[in-house]
C-alpha cells in the first residue's frame, strides 16, 4: 500500500479494490473509465482531510508567509487553484467563480469526519494498518 500508485494501478487493472485520495484515484480512473464498476463515496461516513498552509514559528520571513496567504485566498487566485486541482473550493466566494466542473462535489463529503484528535485514535489506526499490512 501507498499513497501514490493505487490509482494507477486500479486504472491499469493491477487493484481490483482500493481506498485512496478521491482526486488522484478518480483522475487515473477518468483515462481508463472501462475499469470503473462503482466509484463509491461512503454516505454514512468517512475520514476527510484537510491541506494546510502553516507558517513555522521561527519563519524568517513571516510577512512574506502571510501576505502569500493573503494572495492565495482572494476568490480569482483561489478559483485557479480549484480549477486546476479539479477539486471544489473550500473559499466560498470562489465557488461562484469557478468555470471547471470539480471531480466530486463538496455535498458528497456530507457524512466525511475530520480527525481532530488524532492522539484519541492514533493506537487503534495503527493496530489496524498494522494488519492490512501483514495481509
Amino acid at each position: 500500500m501507498d499513497s501514490e500508485s493505487f490509482g494507477k494501478g486500479f486504472a491499469n487493472g493491477d487493484f481490483w479494490v482500493v481506498h485512496g485520495y478521491a482526486e488522484i484515484f478518480i483522475k487515473n480512473l477518468m483515462k481508463n473509465k472501462e475499469h470503473i464498476q462503482t466509484l463509491y463515496i461512503p454516505e454514512k461516513g468517512d475520514t476527510a482531510y484537510v491541506d494546510s498552509f502553516v507558517i513555522l514559528k521561527d519563519a524568517p520571513n513571516k510577512e512574506a508567509a502571510y501576505k502569500f496567504l493573503e494572495f492565495i485566498h482572494r476568490p480569482e487566485n483561489y478559483k485557479l487553484v480549484s480549477e486546476h486541482l479539479e477539486l471544489p473550493s473550500i473559499n466560498v466566494p470562489a465557488r461562484e467563480l469557478i468555470e471547471v466542473e470539480p471531480i466530486y462535489k463538496m455535498e458528497d463529503l456530507k457524512g466525511s469526519e475530520i480527525l481532530r484528535d488524532i492522539k484519541k485514535t492514533l493506537d487503534i489506526q495503527n493496530k489496524y494498518w498494522q494488519e492490512i499490512m501483514v495481509d
